[in-house]
């Protein structure tokens, strides 16, 4: 059976059953691909709203006119403590999840530090690392090995 390619507009030979499943739209692996790359966003065929979620649990919204954008995404507690305080947050500046929750981005459960070292200071003080890195590589007297 012939088709004539989404991309390009040529006329190729394909398969009845390609058609019936979908296949069979484009005269090459070439046009298939400049096709797929050519939809971005809102228009590519795996898009779901701009929002997902990473595998530490934090979610990214897409905003690519953000100025410390990350491929596109910013993560979404950072974008949730900028429109409170009216303003960007600087590279360093470490927003914490209070609850531990990654995904809870309320307001009220989100803290704003100036820098990682006064965020691991304040989670020193409240005992968050002192179970996992204190008895690292000691002995049972205490000593470090």
């Amino acid at each position: 059976m012939n088709n004539n390619c989404l991309l390009c507009g040529k006329e190729f030979r394909t398969f009845l059953s390609y058609i019936k499943t979908g296949r069979g739209k484009y005269c090459s692996n070439i046009c298939k691909g400049k096709y797929m790359k050519s939809k971005k966003g809102k228009d590519a065929n795996s898009w779901k709203g701009g929002k997902f979620i990473d595998y530490r649990g934090y979610a990214h919204i897409r905003k690519p006119e953000h100025p410390f954008n990350n491929n596109g995404y910013v993560l979404e507690h950072r974008l949730v403590m900028e429109k409170y305080i009216g303003r960007y947050l600087n590279p360093q500046e470490v927003v914490d999840h209070i609850n531990g929750v990654k995904d809870d981005n309320r307001i009220e459960n989100l803290k704003l530090f100036s820098s990682q070292g006064e965020h691991i200071t304040e989670e020193g003080k409240r005992g968050v690392y002192k179970s996992t890195h204190q008895n690292q590589n000691r002995n049972e007297r205490g000593v470090y090995i």
